[in-house]
């Protein structure tokens, strides 16, 4: 029905703005300093002191907001103390879970993986990565949609077999346009 073929005309463009939205996220990460010092938001390698640390300084230059890493299930499975006396038992939320909900008092937040359409059973999201944000603050990727969603729909009798055609046309951008400060942790 025409109904249907509308849904998934929306559903089109709501992967496609999610897909735009995390790619802006992506290449705004991606342009974090990373030379070691002061300015240093890109951390390469998990260690549970430069993980405290930045998280930290993003607190400390978010106006005390509380931090949060957030990641994929798998980064986010690759935060664990550094003492090796830790004990993980089979009921603890670790295993339950697959990662710790907060670490040093800063929360975990998982990011749902999508898939990638682009590839074959390819997954969107990095899962060598860990952001560090305080979602207190500025939202640091912005969507702007412009208008209303415009349609044109032919007659129900403009074809001879009945045919019915439908176009929609919704405008939106992404881009990041922030005054947090966000950091990331490079697993790889």
């Amino acid at each position: 029905t025409l109904a249907e073929f509308v849904r998934k005309a929306v559903m089109s463009i709501e992967t496609q703005m999610r897909y735009d939205i995390y790619d802006a996220f992506a290449a705004a990460m991606n342009n974090l300093p990373s030379a070691p010092g002061a300015t240093q938001l890109k951390v390469t390698g998990f260690t549970q002191d430069s993980a405290i640390a930045l998280a930290q300084k993003v607190s400390a230059w978010n106006g005390g907001k509380a931090p949060i890493f957030l990641g994929t299930k798998l980064a986010l499975s690759k935060i664990l103390p550094a003492s090796t006396n830790t004990r993980i038992l089979l009921g603890d939320e670790y295993v339950r879970v697959g990662y710790l909900r907060d670490f040093f008092g800063v929360s975990c937040v998982e990011l749902e993986q999508i898939a990638d359409y682009t590839t074959e059973f390819a997954v969107k999201l990095a899962d060598d990565k860990i952001y560090v944000l305080s979602p207190g603050t500025d939202k640091v990727v912005k969507v702007f949609v412009e208008g209303s969603t415009l349609s044109n729909v032919e007659g129900n009798y403009d074809s001879a077999n009945l045919l019915q055609a439908a176009t929609l046309y919704k405008s939106y951008g992404v881009g990041v346009a922030t005054t947090a400060l966000v950091g990331e942790i490079d697993l790889a």
